[in-house]
């Protein structure tokens, strides 16, 4: 498919559930509220980061050479983890401007 390949799709769920996660348990020990917290919001998207490579990498690692590697937009799965890891630093990062 031209959105996604293979299951290039659970990019976005396992991103989804990875974040939530982290960012309710970092919510647990902080007195603000869901997603107003930016230190929550860069930990929720870096165990997504993490996570995302990791099943990214369990995927695309056993395709024979030549054959369409698990992709989302085009891009693997485990490169979304560099998406990530980049969209958190600009959230955390940009808030104060």
């Amino acid at each position: 498919m031209l959105i996604w390949r293979g299951y290039g799709l659970l990019v976005l769920v396992v991103a989804f559930f990875a974040y939530l996660l982290a960012e309710m348990t970092m919510q647990a020990f902080s007195s603000r509220q869901l997603g107003s917290d930016p230190l929550a919001q860069l930990v929720g998207l870096l165990v997504s980061a993490a996570c995302v490579w990791q099943v990214g990498r369990a995927f695309n690692r056993r395709i024979p050479a030549g054959q369409p590697r698990h992709s989302l937009f085009l891009v693997p799965m485990e490169h979304w983890a560099v998406l990530l890891v980049l969209f958190g630093f600009y959230k955390y990062f940009g808030q104060g401007a």
